[in-house]
């Protein structure tokens, strides 16, 4: 069929009247458009459509450089060129991109894919420019293949619908690490859900997930099925406010990466719905009274940063079956928030956690129990907190120290389940501390304190001095006798003799200033004398 002379097609100005211009390439045959400009509606918000149908493993040419309200579609072994395509983009109607087996669409000056469907799988070809502008599209993956021809730095979703936006699928990757923010302004209740199911959506550059605070939008994330989706730069969740929704659920053997969970803002929740469950925090935690925490038994919540909640509902924050690995580097906060019954007590349905596991081997950390919200469990006498229960998961024990790492108890209870057995880790402390001035004893591999021990305190008695040089003398170059590694980075090494000359040289300044007017002593003396001594490889 030769219309080697049209330059537009399209349903005309008439309105929104849902109307089809179908054209059909089958059996060998072919359209000339050599002319064609421009594809489309010319009425805004029509929902008129032109459908393409590409039947034959052929190819097939459209020079258009625009296109309003298109749908391709393809057939096994199609292949469509559009060389002067720049945009694709839906009025009142969203476009279609529908690729079957081995079929390729060539589109080498596409930037603007809005409002479309994109769907591909692992033997389809899309060839196109950096897409600058994807708002209101959807992409759709299948197979074990990457999809990275996004570009744009927002993503809006306006659309009024209940819908899937993104998905990876059967080993599909889909690369979004451009995104930076995430904006659902639907008009009324619609949900949006990325998903990934048993494939992966790299969304790391992503900040903030937001709703318009007008609406009641929601954003649903899903990794299931062994699936991945990397939210490791998010900072901000629903921050706008409103009555807006987002909610986030990892299944069996899918891993959920956050940047930080500080769910401050209304309606912000997190699931862990199997054993194989993962999610890791590179920041903090934070669980309010209008969204939920919950976990099954045996998932894995690892956070890098604090664990707060700040709810007086326990159904809020129920973490009595995780495992919570808090991995981080210097010193980390949990919270404890509930009643104190003692050693008849229990974790379940009481902010308690399955297991607390403290550090990682060659990097570890410094864990700090506090009672920094009243989460309902206070008993009311000064000085009385709300207690920490760690239940143990699956016969294994409620508390894991890696080396070097430290548990600091402050003024907190604390009960874990050690050996089949509940413990009370302050009589603990108590029965293996054999000097009263003692802040800290060896426990489970790492350390366990009262109180925080001083900066460069390396034997944890009570004092800087220099004896604490003598324990960083006798540990240097360790990767496993970690109490005097003062910077925390695994190793013991100069730069923690530099954390204690300079905490040792504050002590004896302080001292001498309570002392005058005696003479600045021998401590002073030994510090410059030391820092005569000879580099790393001598002081083995």
């Amino acid at each position: 069929m030769n219309l080697q002379n049209v330059t537009s097609l399209g349903t005309g100005p008439g309105g929104a009247n849902d109307g089809y211009l179908d054209l059909y390439y089958q059996a060998g045959g072919q359209i000339n458009l050599a002319s064609l400009q421009s594809i489309g509606a010319q009425a805004a918000n029509s929902e008129d459509v032109v459908r393409f149908f590409f039947q034959d493993a052929d190819n097939y040419n459209l020079p258009a450089n625009s296109a309003v309200n298109a749908e391709f579609y393809l057939s096994t072994g199609a292949t469509l060129d559009l060389p002067n395509l720049t945009s694709l983009s839906g009025a009142g109607h969203s476009p279609v991109i529908s690729l079957d087996d081995n079929a390729t669409v060539n589109a080498p000056s596409l930037v603007t894919l809005t409002s479309t469907t994109l769907t591909l799988n692992a033997t389809t070809t899309f060839n196109s420019a950096p897409l600058t502008s994807i708002d209101n599209s959807r992409i759709f993956l299948n197979g074990a293949f990457t999809f990275d021809r996004v570009a744009a730095a927002e993503y809006r979703n306006s659309r009024s619908a209940h819908e899937e936006v993104f998905a990876a699928r059967g080993g599909a990757t889909l690369d979004l690490s451009s995104l930076q923010r995430i904006f659902v302004d639907t008009n009324g209740s619609w949900d949006k859900t990325i998903v990934a199911d048993n494939g992966t959506i790299d969304l790391s550059g992503v900040t903030a997930l937001d709703i318009d605070p007008g609406n009641s939008g929601e954003i649903f994330i899903r990794a299931q099925a062994g699936g991945t989706i990397n939210l490791s730069s998010v900072l901000s969740l629903n921050s706008t406010g409103g009555s807006g929704r987002v909610d986030f659920t990892v299944g069996e053997n899918s891993q959920l990466l956050l940047g930080n969970y500080v769910a401050a803002a209304p309606n912000v929740s997190l699931r862990l719905t199997h054993a194989a469950a993962e999610v890791i925090v590179g920041g903090s935690v934070l669980q309010n009274d209008s969204g939920q925490f919950t976990a099954v038994d045996g998932a894995t919540l690892r956070v890098e940063g604090d664990l707060f909640y700040q709810t007086t509902t326990e159904a809020n924050f129920a973490a009595d079956g995780a495992r919570v690995h808090l991995n981080g580097q210097g010193i980390q906060y949990v919270e404890a928030g509930g009643v104190d019954t003692g050693l008849a007590g229990t974790g379940v349905g009481n902010f308690g956690l399955g297991q607390l596991e403290i550090g990682q081997e060659g990097t570890p950390t410094s864990v700090h129990v506090i009672d920094l919200f009243d989460n309902g469990n206070r008993s009311g006498t000064p000085g009385e907190f709300e207690a920490l229960y760690l239940g143990g998961v699956g016969g294994d024990d409620g508390l894991v120290i890696n080396t070097g790492s430290l548990l600091v108890l402050n003024d907190v209870n604390v009960y874990a389940r050690l050996d089949g057995a509940l413990v009370d880790l302050q009589a603990v402390f108590g029965d293996l501390v054999d000097d009263t001035e003692a802040s800290a004893v060896f426990f489970l591999g790492g350390y366990l304190a009262r109180t925080a021990p001083a900066v460069g305190d390396y034997n944890f008695d009570g004092a800087v001095d220099v004896d604490d040089y003598q324990a960083w003398k006798d540990a240097f170059g360790s990767t496993e006798d970690l109490a005097a590694d003062g910077n925390q980075d695994g190793v013991v090494d100069t730069a923690d003799f530099t954390v204690w000359r300079d905490a040792f040289a504050a002590a004896e300044a302080a001292s001498t200033r309570a002392a005058v007017p005696e003479p600045v002593g021998v401590g002073l003396f030994v510090v410059a004398a030391l820092l005569s001594l000879p580099q790393r490889g001598r002081l083995r």
